[in-house]
């Protein structure tokens, strides 16, 4: 019987969030250019990974995707379950919401003017298509691409998770609050979770601004979905819960 519970809700909110593709833009680059940058200190090391079989005995598997948010940007998630919405080839991640130009070894930063229409399987933030079906690979396995080093002259010319340009040369880190997650701040050189807020825009998805600072969802409690703020729902145990676990999160 619980099984046939947590399939129905996963099913539902599956269809709830596939649905709102239909008004988002492609999530490579989001709505415009104010979409923060992917490659930040949440930048999954692994693309998938095991978990400990549940209550029931059942193995669950861990996939990270890509959804966007209210703002229609980009974000990392973690989607855990029985079934999760892997993609087999490799270097590839499951997007909710594709581009019609994914960035490829001939064209590593297309301008995509269409809006989306469908979730699927496209490169991982960092990797580019060899050709229209071939493999996802890092810039040095492009053909002609000989140095293993990215030359730049500005912080927006660095690709994949070294987002820094310094001497030439891109670096992993930060320079500004530009480089890092709009719930984030460039402190040292490293993007760090806000805790002040003056609005939940200021915290990461899985966070609501609560008497100016950033809380989990999941401290909420709720009677009824309405109760719960963003895409969360009202969970059985009275709490607020996600249907994706947000990259970084932590239930405290």
């Amino acid at each position: 019987m619980g099984s046939k519970k947590h399939n129905k809700l996963t099913t539902f909110l599956f269809a709830l969030i596939t649905f709102t593709t239909v008004n988002s833009q492609n999530a490579t680059n989001g709505n415009d250019s104010n979409c923060p940058s992917l490659f930040g200190p949440n930048y999954p090391t692994k693309q998938r990974e095991l978990l400990r079989p549940d209550a029931e005995g059942r193995q669950l598997m861990c996939q990270w995707v890509i959804i966007s948010d209210r703002q229609n940007c980009p974000q990392f998630f973690q989607h855990c379950g029985l079934n999760p919405m892997m993609c087999l080839r490799q270097n590839e991640i499951w997007f909710q919401c594709v581009s019609d130009c994914e960035p490829s070894c001939s064209d590593p930063s297309p301008t995509c003017p269409r809006r989306c229409a469908r979730a699927g399987c496209q490169c991982f933030p960092g990797f580019f298509r060899q050709h229209q079906k071939g493999l996802c690979v890092p810039v040095t396995q492009c053909p002609g691409e000989k140095s293993s080093e990215l030359s730049c002259f500005e912080d927006e010319e660095c690709q994949g998770p070294s987002n820094i340009c310094r001497d030439g040369k891109c670096h992993l880190g930060c320079s500004s609050d530009r480089n890092c997650q709009k719930f984030e701040q460039c402190v040292g050189g490293h993007c760090l979770r806000r805790k002040s807020c003056n609005f939940d825009g200021q915290c990461e998805p899985s966070r609501v601004c609560i008497a100016n600072n950033c809380q989990s969802v999941h401290k909420l409690t709720c009677v009824s979905h309405s109760n719960c703020p963003n895409s969360a729902f009202c969970g059985d145990d009275g709490h607020c819960q996600l249907p994706f676990r947000a990259a970084g999160d932590e239930r405290q």
